[in-house]
């Protein structure tokens, strides 16, 4: 009887321990990365971007690929971004590509160099100066104003969505 009353007891205790991590998967999925998604979501359409150094006189359309050296995502990202600039040079340049890094524009340059992505402009500017909370993020601007966002490195639908834009 006393050998049954054990095996009873560990298996509530591991009931419990079970009901416990599932409960602190839901609070921490619901509190912490869906924060984490909202804040990355990029700045709001119809926000006009002004950036020091930004030189976007003259364009009709422009995208902005916030980008750092530090950053993997980034680096993996690198075949589709020079997909971007190909068609967007191809399509005539009715879109025209700036780089926004948070480092030297210097170095933003290099890094944009070695993996083979031609811009515009390289500009350095902490991301969060265009609500962006991460990198990569691409942001669309329509005579100025951000027209569309993508953040995070992109599966293949999404980078199809992107270069329909162009």
């Amino acid at each position: 009887m006393q050998n049954k009353t054990r095996k009873a007891e560990a298996l509530v205790n591991v009931a419990i321990v079970l009901v416990a991590v599932a409960v602190c998967a839901v609070l921490a999925r619901q509190y912490l990365w869906a924060g984490a998604a909202e804040r990355s979501r990029g700045p709001e359409v119809g926000t006009r971007v002004e950036l020091a150094g930004l030189n976007l006189a003259g364009e009709e359309r422009a995208l902005l690929i916030v980008v750092s050296k530090d950053c993997r995502f980034c680096t993996e990202s690198a075949p589709f971004y020079r997909r971007l600039a190909g068609e967007a040079a191809a399509r005539g340049g009715r879109v025209k590509l700036f780089a926004v890094v948070p480092h030297d524009a210097e170095e933003g340059r290099r890094y944009l160099g070695e993996l083979g992505v031609a811009v515009e402009q390289v500009t350095r500017a902490h991301p969060a100066a265009l609500d962006v909370s991460g990198t990569p993020t691409l942001i669309m601007l329509e005579r100025g104003a951000v027209s569309d966002v993508w953040v995070g490195a992109l599966p293949p639908e999404r980078e199809a969505e992107v270069l329909a834009k162009l």
